[in-house]
């Protein structure tokens, strides 16, 4: 068994998730009245959020207190996330997981225990996220997780069978160009179109509009 995975971005019209300046009160206000066990983020995500998580902590923090908040899971094989405490130091955000593969370096996975840090390895070069969600679901009892990933994460979890449901916030811009990048990039086509239901529509504020579809197994 595995989490229900709820899928959730803000969007342009023409679905790009960056080129825009994103209503993050909005986004985050709804996100926080669904219920949640987990929150998937790309390591990315994390990466182009803010500078400095990529510039390692030296501060080993075995030792340190729990933190209390929702479970922030990071897939990163390559070793990307490197200043730990400034992710447990993100409001709101508990304790965090990292997901590596077999071919996460050990210098890496040292840095994460030295932190007192819990990682799970599932995959050969690349996180077996399948993997990954039934060890969320068995080790820590998650059962409803938010995927709040950038585009290549959201086409493995599609390509994957792993989305149960598409929230997405449309903002009232239009990006264009190519550069932007775009709520879905699969690395191959899908093998059909993934057929989705409307569960709801509502109109937020500044032109904002949340559209909810459930996935149609």
């Amino acid at each position: 068994m595995r989490p229900r995975v709820l899928l959730y971005n803000a969007v342009s019209v023409d679905g790009r998730i960056t080129g825009f300046a994103a209503d993050m009160e909005t986004y985050y206000g709804e996100a926080m009245s669904w219920p949640t066990d987990a929150v998937l983020i790309s390591s990315e995500t994390i990466l182009v959020s803010e500078e400095g998580f990529d510039l390692e902590d030296r501060r080993p923090t075995r030792e340190r207190m729990k933190k209390e908040g929702v479970l922030v899971v990071v897939p990163d094989s390559h070793g990307r996330i490197k200043n730990i405490q400034k992710l447990l130091d993100v409001p709101y955000w508990g304790e965090v997981i990292i997901l590596c593969s077999k071919t996460t370096p050990k210098d890496h996975l040292r840095y994460l225990d030295d932190r007192n840090v819990e990682y799970f390895v599932a995959g050969e070069d690349h996180v077996d996220i399948k993997a990954a969600l039934e060890w969320l679901a068995e080790k820590h009892g998650v059962e409803n997780l938010r995927a709040d990933c950038g585009g290549t994460l959201n086409g493995v979890l599609l390509e994957n069978g792993l989305t149960d449901e598409v929230n997405i916030l449309v903002h009232p811009h239009i990006v264009g160009g190519t550069k932007n990048v775009s709520i879905f990039k699969t690395a191959n086509d899908l093998a059909r179109p993934l057929e989705l239901e409307l569960k709801r529509v509502e109109r937020k504020g500044n032109g904002l509009v949340l559209l909810s579809y459930e996935v149609k197994k």
